[in-house]
Formats: C-alpha cells, sequence, structure tokens
C-alpha cells in the first residue's frame, strides 16, 4: 500500500486540521513509497526506531513524535540521530498527538471510558467523563485498571469514599485548572501522570484523584488505529514497547 494513502486517510479520519496542537500531526519524515509493514510506538525514540527497523517496519505511527512547533529548526543532538536513523533505513514517521487523544471513536481517553464501562459519556477537554455502573472505590477503580492496562496505578483518596462519576484524561492530564473543573461534576479523576500542584489542588477540592501511567494510559488509541489500519490497508503491523 502506498504510504500517501496511508497517512491522508489517518489526517482525515483523525480529524489533524480541527485541533490546534504543537505537535506537527501527520507525516514527519519520509516520502510517499510502498509500504508493507507498520509499526506503532507511544515514544519516537531511537529505540523505538531501532525495534520498528528490527521488525521490518516501513513506517512507524507514534503518539508522540519529533517534530512540536519548530523543534526541527536545528538537527542537532538527539534530532540529527533520530532523523538520521530513520533517513538512512528508510523508515517513515508519521505522529498524531491530541488528534488521537480527543478522537470520539479512535482515541485513547475513548478507550479508557469504554474499559471503565461509563455511561452517559460526555466530551471532556481532549478527554471525557461519565458516570460508572455502580458505586465504586478510588482503589477498586484503580486495581481494575491495573489489571487492564498492565499499570500500577497511584491513589490520592481527598475526596469521597466510593465514586460515581469520572473524569479521563490520559497522559499528562493533571495541571490544577484541569483538576478544578473536574472538580465541579466528578468525584474522581483519572490521568496518566500529573503536576505537584495539582495534587495539593485536588486535595483542597476534595476530588479523589487516579494517576495511570502516562505511557499506559496512551497505549489505547495507538492500538485502535492499528487494527483499522490492518484491516483497511492489508499490511502487517506491529505495536512496539
Amino acid at each position: 500500500m502506498e504510504l500517501n494513502k496511508i497517512i491522508n486517510y489517518l489526517n482525515e479520519t483523525l480529524k489533524i486540521n480541527e485541533i490546534e496542537d504543537a505537535s506537527n500531526n501527520g507525516l514527519q519524515v519520509g516520502k510517499n513509497k510502498l509500504i508493507k509493514k507498520v509499526g506503532f510506538a507511544v515514544d519516537a525514540t531511537l529505540e523505538s526506531f531501532e525495534k520498528a527497523k528490527a521488525k521490518n517496519c516501513d513506517l512507524l505511527i507514534v503518539h508522540h513524535g519529533i517534530s512540536w512547533a519548530d523543534s526541527l529548526k536545528y538537527l542537532t543532538g538527539v534530532n540529527f540521530n533520530r532523523t538520521q536513523f530513520l533517513m538512512k533505513n528508510d523508515i517513515a514517521l508519521a505522529a498524531y498527538h491530541l488528534p488521537l487523544d480527543k478522537h470520539e471513536i479512535l482515541g485513547h481517553n475513548i478507550h479508557l471510558a469504554k474499559l471503565l464501562k461509563l455511561k452517559n459519556i460526555k466530551p471532556f477537554g481532549v478527554g471525557y467523563s461519565g458516570n460508572l455502573p455502580k458505586q465504586v472505590s478510588t482503589k477498586g477503580i484503580a486495581k481494575y485498571l491495573d489489571k487492564h492496562l498492565k499499570t500500577e496505578c497511584k491513589v490520592y483518596n481527598y475526596g469521597k469514599a466510593f465514586n460515581e462519576s469520572v473524569a479521563i484524561v490520559c497522559g499528562t492530564g493533571g495541571d490544577s485548572e484541569l483538576v478544578y473543573q473536574a472538580s465541579k461534576f466528578a468525584d474522581c479523576y483519572i490521568v496518566g501522570d500529573s503536576k505537584y500542584s495539582a495534587y495539593l489542588t485536588a486535595k483542597e477540592l476534595g476530588i479523589n484523584v487516579i494517576t495511570a501511567g502516562h505511557y499506559e494510559t496512551e497505549t489505547l488509541g495507538l492500538k485502535a488505529i492499528m487494527d483499522v489500519v490492518n484491516r483497511k490497508f492489508k499490511v502487517d503491523v506491529a505495536f512496539i514497547e
């Protein structure tokens, strides 16, 4: 399958032109060519590139790319090493950041909401909120996430003993303003990781917080688009840890 056909489909499906983002979403390195195997990874690092090469991937799709605003203005240091490796080994790189966080079908956050079987799901920033099927302790939610995300959640019991509603923002979703907004309607705020000041805000506002791992919460959307690419374009795929 041609690279441009895959990229154009993902650009349109993930609506990359409809959300402001520091990430330069879409194709970041490469040119049109035949793609036989596509790798998927959370981060665009040299380690991910080496693993993609070992798996014979022609294209690597990531959540955190190498091009942020004008970050590639100078090709030195890690920028040089990363772009050199991709070009030397003819591996194309595409990234989808906030569009993949926010997407209502394929995104990280909606998949976490569905994993928790939330009802009355509504947008919350780039994330989502909703009601749990039944009241659950914060530790109970964390134990469930530990099992299904293969993570080790950290629990901050600052609010009710049992939760009825949650707000979700995967990755670095924890800052004081988001905690404040979540506290207006949710009993528990679930994020990948959080800033120190956000914990202080959560404690004062009386809202429970679960940090479920930045990396672990941002594999869900990638695996979703991996399945789509595999089915639609009939190419081999591989998830790269």
